[in-house]
């Protein structure tokens, strides 16, 4: 099968699949060649739309470092493609049911307004997020993943000693980030309006003494060239000179509502952080849908430790029965 086999259709070989994973990125993938080593049958569902697919390059990933993050994909689909009980279908999850021993999915294909239904043993969700980035701000989008970005350690290096600026946070993420971005640049800004005084007195005098910047505004518009990022223009005209900015968007989950499954308090689908496990029987969760360390390294650990939970399991429940 092709690096891109997933585009192909395959017509499943069994009417019951050992594993139906739905997310066919980084922790999709990691669990998937966690089942097929383990000669489980394994059916992975993706609608092609990776949330890192706007970034360059990817770091902090041992022996990928600077990869770019579709060739790391597109890797990982040729591993998995390589062996015989992988089989691939796009589309996207649009229904849940359950039973005691069983999950069944509705599979909604583009241009295709009816609804497939598969079924397997267990059911794993890795269908990653969406990010929502605000409203109103010309110029973010082209600039978001390249020179507008989320995490200083996906991106931070190739920033450092650069004009930073830090806006569309929360206070909490603000304090969080700062002295990590005080460590890669002297050039630290934090865009914000002060009318509300989100800061406390000493919080003001700890970026005082470490030579963080507080501007008194809201940011309008981004001034740049092919995404990457030249001024920051505040709703009073005032233009500031940046290399970088870090912002903390929102996200949506890619996957619908499944009934009875428990969601964090940070938005998060709860999960056993040892098994992978949600709250509904067979159904287990990883990656980015799970976790907010939004890692490469750490959506693999996680895919892999849902596959190697899952086997076990199947083992075990068919061990039994005989």
């Amino acid at each position: 099968m092709s690096r891109l086999g997933f585009l192909s259709l395959l017509s499943p070989s069994s009417s019951m699949f050992d594993v139906i994973i739905i997310g066919g990125s980084t922790a999709g993938l990691s669990a998937a060649l966690a089942l097929c080593r383990s000669v489980r049958s394994v059916l992975i569902v993706d609608a092609g739309e990776p949330c890192n697919q706007p970034a360059d390059h990817s770091h902090n990933l041992l022996g990928f470092d600077g990869v770019p993050p579709m060739t790391i994909r597109e890797r990982g689909i040729a591993d998995v493609s390589a062996y015989p009980t992988a089989q691939w279908k796009t589309g996207t999850a649009s229904e849940f049911k359950s039973n005691d021993s069983t999950i069944s999915v509705g599979i909604k294909e583009e241009n295709n307004d009816g609804t497939q239904w598969v079924e397997g043993r267990k059911l794993i969700l890795a269908t990653g997020l969406k990010d929502i980035l605000p409203d109103g701000i010309s110029g973010l989008r082209e600039c978001w993943g390249k020179s507008v970005i989320h995490c200083p350690y996906c991106h931070g290096y190739e920033y450092a000693n650069k004009r930073t600026a830090i806006f569309n946070m929360e206070p909490s993420a603000v304090l969080h980030m700062a002295p990590m971005l005080r460590n890669l640049s002297q050039e630290v800004f934090i865009v914000c309006p002060l009318d509300s005084s989100p800061f406390s007195e000493d919080q003001l005098a700890t970026f005082e003494k470490n030579g963080v910047v507080l501007v008194d505004g809201k940011v309008e518009s981004i001034k740049h060239t092919d995404g990457m990022l030249e001024a920051l223009v505040l709703e009073d005209k005032t233009e500031l000179a940046m290399d970088v900015a870090y912002i903390r968007p929102s996200f949506e989950h890619r996957s619908p509502p499944i009934p009875g499954l428990d969601m964090n308090e940070m938005g998060f689908i709860g999960v056993d952080m040892q098994t992978q496990k949600t709250s509904i029987p067979n159904v287990y969760a990883c990656g980015d849908c799970t976790d907010f360390n939004r890692s490469l390294s750490i959506v693999l650990a996680s895919g892999l430790r849902a596959g190697a939970t899952i086997n076990y399991e199947l083992s075990m429940e068919d061990w039994s029965k005989k």
